[in-house]
């Protein structure tokens, strides 16, 4: 939960790169070129890899992606107890992972930012089920 925290304090901020965010989260292990997403692995052995992803034209991240490696490194409830309510985006089509959005939003930076948590249900439906993937996406402010 600590490195999904401090993704979304470093994506909050203004001055912030893919670069800066993939050398902050672990090791780039392919290199980049143009709008080319970073990849990662890592350094906290929970997430398997990861991708930083620019906006168009730009050198900011738009969203960053990780793969969780370990099942229940996160749970919803978590999520829950540190970024409140989530709401169910969309259904991705049948036999997908539900998607919850959780706002992440820090009101003293200059930039929101939404956590996305890829899940499939449990006995219980979403909240005890598995997450599978972490999007940390960026939001402009428009206030």
């Amino acid at each position: 939960m600590e490195t999904v925290q401090a993704l979304v304090r470093m994506l909050s901020g203004a001055e912030v790169t893919v670069d800066g965010v993939a050398a902050a989260l672990g090791t780039v292990t392919e290199a980049r070129e143009g709008d080319d997403p970073a990849c990662i692995q890592p350094n906290n052995r929970a997430f398997g890899e990861g991708h930083v992803v620019p906006g168009i034209g730009t050198e900011e991240p738009a969203n960053v992606s990780l793969q969780l490696a370990e099942p229940d490194a996160i749970t919803v409830k978590e999520l829950e107890a540190v970024f409140g309510p989530f709401r169910e985006a969309m259904p991705l089509g049948w036999g997908r992972p539900t998607e919850l959005i959780f706002n992440a939003d820090l009101s003293d930076q200059p930039k929101g930012c939404s956590v996305i948590v890829r899940v499939v249900e449990g006995p219980n439906g979403v909240v005890d089920g598995e997450i599978t993937e972490v999007i940390v996406q960026r939001e402009i402010r428009l206030d």
